[in-house]
Parts: C-alpha cells; structure tokens; sequence
C-alpha cells in the first residue's frame, strides 16, 4: 500500500483481506456518532367501519443503512437484502402507534393484519433525526370467515365435493365427507347469500353476516336429490311411422309404457299433472295409424279411463286439470267422423262439455271450433278458463277466443292478421288476464299475447324478419314476480327449422341445441321452479326426424334417456311427494 498525493494505491492484497477491509470501514461508519441520532413516526392504522383499531401489527423497514449494493454483489447476494426491518409496534385500540429509535432515513411504513382484506398498506415516511414525525393514515378492511355444515338430505358423511360459495363473489369452499366447510378472508358485512351447489341434487340458500376477525356459524344448509321428474310422452320406436306411437312416461331415468287395448295398440300421452300423492296422464288410444280411430283416455296412477265421445266422433285429450273440488278437467278436442272439424270443448269427471260456438263479435254462430293444449285455468274463486279458436263464417277463418264458464269471448286481432287462436291464460297480480297463443299472417302464426282482454301485441322474434317468421307460443307461467311464456320460432313455412325459445317477461331468450341432436330444431314446453333452479321441458327433431325428448335446467339442456325410443316430451310436471 502506498501513499500519493491525497490517494491511497491498495497493491498486493488479497481479495478477502480487501473486504475484511472495506466491512470494517461500513460497521465504523455505522457507529459514528453522526447517526447515533434517531427520530420517530407516530399515526394511526383502523379497520374501516369498525369501533375497535387494536391488534394491527406496524413495521416499519428502510433502505438506508446497513451494507452497501457493492459490497453485496462481492458477497454474491441480491441486493434486495439491504432492505432490514427497523421497528416494530402494535395498534392500540384506538389505532395509534410510535416507531422509536429510528435513524434518519427513508422508510416504509406497513400495517398488517391476517384479519384484512389487503394482508398489508403502506405509507413513506422520512424521518429526521430528534423529531416525532406523522405518518399518513393507513386503513384495512376487516375480514371474517363463515363455517358450518351442506349436507346431502341431512346425512352425516358422504357429503364430500359440495361447494359452498358467497352468491356474485370468488368466495367460496368445498365441503369434507362430514360436510364441514370454512370460507376465509370475507369483508365485514351483512346480508351476504350463502349459497351450496351440487350436480344432481339442486342447492339451498341462507343468508349471513360477517364479523370482524370472528367465525361466523351458517345455518345448516341441506341438499335434497334431484327434482322428482316425470314427463308425458308420445314414444316411436325406431324404424317405426311417426304416426305409429305408444303412450308413455318417464320418471328419473325409468321409461314406462302406458296401457292401452288390444282394438287400439297405439296412442300418445299429452299432458300430466299431479294431486296429491296420484299422477294423472291425459292421450289418447288409436288403431294403427287411423286419426279417426282415436278415443280420448286419461290414467290415474297407471290406471286407463276411456272418455265420452258424442255419436259419430272421435278425439284426443290434450291438457289435464284437477279443480278445488277435485273435480277431473280434461281439455281436448272432438271431432266430427263425417266432416273432421273440430268441435271445442272438455271432459268433466269423464262426461263431454261442449262449449258455445255463439260468436261474441256478431257474426253468428261458428261452424266449429278447436280447444288447445294448455287451454285451461281454474281462477282462485273458481271460475274456468278455456282457450281456443272458433271459425268465423264471416270472416272465413279463426279468430282467437276464450271461454269463461262455458260462455266465449273473441279476443281483438292486428291490422294485416287473419284471426288466430288462444292456447294458455292465467291470472297474475292485482288479477291481470293474461292469454298467449298466436296470430295468423299470410306466412303462418306469429306468437302474440293478450292483457285483459285488449289489443294483442306480437312478441319479439329477434334476428328473424317480421314478414317472413313464424312462431307459436304458450304459458304464461309465473315464478316469482317474472312471467314465462314458451314456445318456438323460425321461418318454417320457407324451410328453415323451428328453435326452441321462450320469452322472459316479453323478451326473448334462446334456448341451447345440442349438435346433432336438434337438426330441424324443436319447442320448449313448461316452466317450472326448484329453489333456485328453474326448468323447462321441450322436445328436439334430429335431422333424421325423429323426436328427442329433453329439458333444460337453468339453460343447460339435457337429453332424457328413452332406450330403444325416439319421442316427444309433450308435458312435464315436478312431483313433491
């Protein structure tokens, strides 16, 4: 080592005599007396919302001090390392905190909680040597967590998989084979839907409130089993004329056929409903592929009954109703075996009630008339609603009509439409009418609805032109305070295939079709709720033609196994027992 001048010349020397050399220089400088002297930071860190600040741990750490970035690259370690932690305090419950004993420097200021949402905020401070100085205000949000128990129809294990999750947020846990669960980490708050979810087996619901730094015990929340299925169905076997059907119905997976008699082998069953504990089915029976041979049949629990027909008529039984006197309502038609036209009315207890044709417009009386699936409502006080059609001898084509205890009323039609007819009505808050069915274009039906009584109002058939679509609808069908209608779509008098849709408070909502399975489209039948789950029940034609029955649930289709049958889903009904 020499000397020249003011400069030191560092020859000869080893490498590790060098940094022994230069740590001593950094601890010297380390303990003059110029830094010997030291400042404060004094502030406040607070959950938001919350009465009580204590417990929140503060840190404080600087880049100033400690060895430099050179010596820590000779040392062959990250630079970040010169980064030490230079005080530590803890809230009181007011928030307040003092960092003492610190050298003036530059620092970072944390405040830190595992009950928060953000872990850890930060401020920067520079302190000065012999003073006290304020740090900014550093807020958390509180965090709580919810604990408790899903279970699959109370049971104690096998519960494994079901997810527990906070409705609109990424909160969520998944339950252990005892159904246990805790979700972690949730901001403070009320009215928070809890919500447990599992496939096949629906979900439930209940309500919490998170408390700071505590665990919040749910209500219990149990799953049943999936809904109780059952769906009316025309069945076709495979390599069979369409028209060669056999009555049936499906239940949870299991197809079973329906009776039927030697004389009429074939048939189909249209609608479904349930009282009580018994299942009622109304079709019909039919020879072969003769429509005239068709008799009009409903089952009780699997059980046939034959309906009456007038003299030299045959028919169908299309929608199935029980009122509050227990009394058996069947809508259907009848037909004339010498003309063919339809004659409107329904079966009481199995006895035939032909409904006025007197036109209430004044152009007579209708020469025949139609009655329609969904086509019957029983009010609250009792009354019956039957929707339908009668043919206008004036007019020279169908006008829309219901019937009101046995007396029909003809519902109004639009500019430029030729009548049309009525499938569904119901009855909705403050006693609103509601009907919906279709009116009659020169290129086919178009879906339309009626409000008490007055001008109908054609329902949107989006992306489709109005001159050239075709739709039907039926419903409505209310769920809470929303109001269903379902139906199809399309341009099928151009050859375009009909989709399945419905419309959710007079907006139009499609419907998904599984590829290959819906090739020439389909329908959507019925609304129905589960909890939270909504269902609806349809039917699709593959592009062979043949009919797929299924439903969608929440908007995700689904395909009914049949086995060894094609179908078509003509109603569906939820039991509860």
């Amino acid at each position: 080592m020499t000397y020249h001048k003011g400069r030191f010349l560092l020859a000869g020397i080893a490498p590790t005599a060098l940094l022994a050399l230069l740590l001593g220089c950094a601890n010297s400088a380390m303990q003059s007396p110029s830094s010997a002297a030291t400042g404060e930071i004094a502030g406040f860190a607070r959950y938001s919302g919350q009465s009580n600040d204590g417990g929140i741990t503060i840190t404080a750490d600087s880049t100033s001090g400690g060895m430099t970035a050179t010596v820590l690259r000779m040392l062959g370690r990250s630079v970040g390392a010169a980064r030490t932690l230079a005080a530590q305090a803890t809230t009181d419950s007011a928030g307040a905190y003092t960092l003492t004993s610190l050298a003036a420097g530059t620092y970072t200021v944390y405040a830190s909680s595992q009950n928060s949402l953000e872990k850890a905020v930060t401020t920067s401070v520079a302190v000065t040597a012999g003073k006290t100085v304020s740090a900014s205000d550093l807020t958390l949000t509180p965090t709580g967590s919810i604990a408790g128990i899903a279970n699959i129809n109370g049971a104690t294990s096998g519960n494994l998989g079901i997810v527990v999750y906070i409705a609109g947020t990424s909160y969520a846990a998944m339950t252990d084979a005892t159904g246990a669960y805790t979700i972690t980490g949730v901001p403070v708050g009320t009215g928070y839907t809890l919500v447990a979810s599992l496939a096949n087996y629906g979900s439930a619901t209940t309500t919490v409130a998170v408390t700071a730094g505590a665990a919040t015990t749910a209500a219990t929340l149990s799953l049943g089993t999936q809904p109780d299925l059952l769906f009316a169905l025309s069945l076709q076997t495979y390599g069979q004329s369409a028209n060669l059907t056999v009555p049936g119905y499906w239940r949870n997976g299991t197809v079973t056929l329906l009776p039927t008699t030697t004389a009429a082998p074939n048939g189909g069953a249209n609608g479904v409903t349930a009282n009580g504990t018994d299942i009622y089915i109304a079709g019909f029976l039919q020879n072969g592929a003769t429509t005239s041979s068709q008799i009009p049949v409903y089952w009780k629990n699997g059980t046939m009954s034959a309906l009456t027909l007038p003299t030299n008529a045959y028919g169908w039984a299309k929608g199935l109703t029980i009122d509050p006197s227990s009394n058996i309502l069947v809508t259907g038609a009848v037909y004339s075996t010498a003309t063919n036209n339809p004659q409107p009315g329904y079966w009481k207890n199995g006895t035939w009630i032909p409904l006025s044709m007197s036109l209430s417009n004044g152009d007579g009386t209708a020469p025949w008339g139609e009655t329609f699936h969904g086509g019957m409502y029983i009010s609250a006080n009792g009354d019956v609603y039957v929707g339908g059609s009668l043919q206008d001898p004036v007019l020279n084509y169908s006008v829309p009509v219901y019937w009101k205890n046995g007396v029909p009323a003809v519902l109004p039609s639009v500019a430029g439409t030729q009548g049309g007819y009525v499938d569904s009505m119901d009855i909705g808050s403050a006693s609103v009418f509601y009907a919906t069915g279709a009116l009659q274009d020169s290129n086919g039906p178009v879906p339309a609805y009626w409000i008490n009584g007055g001008e109908p109002t054609v329902l949107p058939m989006d992306g489709l032109s109005t001159t050239t679509a075709n739709g039907e609808t039926w419903g409505p069908d209310f769920i809470g305070t929303d109001i269903y209608s379902m139906g199809m779509v399309g341009t099928w008098n151009s050859g375009t295939s009909n989709m399945p849709v419905y419309w959710k408070n007079w907006k139009l909502q499609t419907l998904p079709v599984p590829p290959g399975v819906g090739g020439l489209g389909g329908y959507s039948g019925w609304a129905y709720i589960v909890g939270s789950d909504i269902y609806i029940d349809g039917t699709l034609s593959s592009a062979s033609g043949l009919n797929i029955p299924v439903y969608w649930k929440n908007g995700k289709v689904n395909v009914l196994d049949i086995g060894t049958y094609a179908g078509a889903s003509e109603n569906m009904t939820i039991l509860s027992f």
